[in-house]
C-alpha cells in the first residue's frame, strides 16, 4: 500500500511537470528512493518502463495541442521541452505513425495511441454502444466560451455548465440536449474555442423569448450511459476519448459530441450532485494500420 502511495504521489507529479525539465534522477530524488529501486517499483505497479511513461505522456500533452489549438509546432516542442522541433517531430511520428502537421489535417482524430495518466478513476468504464442516429430538431440556447490550455478556467467552465442545465431544467422540465462543438480558437493560441447549443425536443408553451431553433447532426455515434456524481462527470468525457474510443477501436470523427441529461434522475441543486445521461460521440471505426 505504502509503494502504491509513492507511486501515485509520483504520477501526480509528473502530471504537475510534464511542461517542465526533469530527469530520472529528479523523480528518484523526489520519492527518497535510488534510481533503480524507483525504476523497478513503477514498471511492477504501472506497467510500463518509468522513461517510456514520461515521454509518452508528453507526446500524449503534445497530440492534444496539436489537434485543439492553433501553436506552431516549435512553440509545442519549446513548451514540453523535446530538445528541438526536429527531435519533436521524429518522436511524434514514431509514437503516432505520421507527422505533427499530419496529424492535425487529419479529418479525424486517431486516439489509439495516446497514453492516458494512469491517475485516472480505476472505476469500469461504460458499456459502448454503436448507434446510428437521425437529425433531432431541438429549442434553446447557443453560446460560445474559450478554456486556456494552461489555467483555472475549465473548473470556472464546469460551474457555469452545471447552473446553466440545473436552470434548463427547472425551465422545460424534460430531458435537455447539450451539443458540444471544439476548435482551435482564433483569438489565442493557447485556447480552444467551445461552442455549444442545449436544448429540448418539445417547448411548448414555454419557448423563452431569446432561444433558437437549432438541428443535430445525423451519423454513427459511440453511445455511453452514465449515472454518478457531477465530479466524476466532469473527467468521463476525457476518459471516453483516451480510453473507450481506443479500446473500441473507433476514432473521433468531424462533428459535435451531445449529451442528454436525464430530467426525472438529474439532480443539481444546492445539496444534491447526482447525473444521469448519455454520451455520443461522433465516431468511425479505426482502419488497420500496416
Amino acid at each position: 500500500m505504502l509503494k502504491k502511495k509513492i507511486i501515485f504521489e509520483i504520477l501526480e507529479w509528473i502530471e504537475n511537470n510534464l511542461e517542465q525539465h526533469f530527469t530520472i534522477d529528479d523523480i528518484a530524488a523526489k520519492s527518497g528512493y535510488s534510481r533503480r529501486n524507483i525504476q523497478l517499483l513503477f514498471k511492477e505497479i504501472v506497467r510500463l518502463p518509468l522513461g517510456t511513461y514520461v515521454r509518452k505522456r508528453k507526446l500524449c500533452k503534445a497530440a492534444t495541442l496539436v489537434r485543439l489549438t492553433t501553436m506552431s509546432m516549435m512553440d509545442i516542442a519549446i513548451n514540453l521541452n523535446f530538445d528541438s522541433q526536429q527531435s519533436f517531430s521524429r518522436e511524434f511520428k514514431k509514437l503516432f505513425g505520421c507527422t505533427p502537421r499530419e496529424y492535425r489535417n487529419r479529418d479525424y482524430w486517431d486516439l489509439s495511441e495516446l497514453c492516458p495518466s494512469w491517475l485516472t478513476s480505476e472505476d469500469a468504464l461504460p458499456e459502448c454502444k454503436l448507434v446510428e442516429l437521425n437529425t433531432m430538431k431541438l429549442v434553446g440556447n447557443t453560446y460560445s466560451y474559450e478554456v486556456l490550455i494552461y489555467g483555472d478556467t475549465p473548473d470556472e467552465e464546469l460551474l457555469h455548465r452545471r447552473n446553466l442545465l440545473s436552470r434548463f431544467m427547472k425551465t422545460w422540465k424534460q430531458d435537455v440536449l447539450c451539443m458540444f462543438t471544439y476548435s482551435p480558437s482564433l483569438k489565442n493560441e493557447h485556447a480552444i474555442s467551445i461552442n455549444v447549443s442545449a436544448g429540448v425536443k418539445d417547448a411548448v408553451n414555454k419557448k423563452p423569448v431569446s432561444s433558437e431553433d437549432f438541428v443535430t447532426e445525423s451519423g454513427l455515434y459511440a453511445c455511453f450511459h452514465y449515472e454518478g456524481s457531477w465530479d466524476d462527470y466532469s473527467g468521463m468525457s476525457k476518459r471516453l476519448y483516451f480510453e473507450a474510443l481506443p479500446e473500441e477501436q473507433l476514432v473521433r470523427t468531424d462533428g459535435h459530441d451531445m449529451i442528454i441529461f436525464s430530467h426525472s434522475e438529474t439532480r443539481l441543486e444546492e445539496k444534491e450532485n447526482w447525473v444521469v445521461c448519455d454520451f455520443y460521440i461522433p465516431v468511425r471505426k479505426l482502419a488497420s494500420k500496416k
